[in-house]
């Protein structure tokens, strides 16, 4: 099946081909994809800082052929993110699955 708007969050620090071969199969799966890149203080908060900053990561996303949209996720919910961006469906990593936010998300 293919949707029409498609969702992601993301860091992308230090980007490499395993981030453009899920970038491209998220876009095989949706007409337009839209990436919550992860705000620096956001990734300091969860992981760790950043080696580059938010600017130089979007600015590769933005050039990203699979890429069609790239919105500053600064810790919404994703809920909040679908409400506000009005996506059909949510990509996110098997790590996730079983996480409360995704969950959650996933029962609404």
């Amino acid at each position: 099946m293919r949707y029409n708007i498609g969702y992601s969050t993301g860091t992308f620090d230090l980007t490499h081909r395993g981030h453009f071969a899920i970038l491209r199969y998220m876009k095989s799966r949706c007409e337009t994809l839209i990436v919550g890149l992860t705000s620096d203080r956001l990734a300091a908060s969860q992981k760790r800082p950043t080696i580059m900053d938010y600017e130089h990561r979007k600015t590769i996303l933005d050039h990203c052929m699979y890429v069609d949209h790239v919105v500053v996720h600064d810790g919404e919910t994703k809920a909040e993110a679908h409400h506000r961006l009005r996506f059909d469906v949510l990509f996110i990593g098997d790590d996730y699955v079983d996480s409360d936010e995704y969950t959650q998300f996933h029962d609404t």
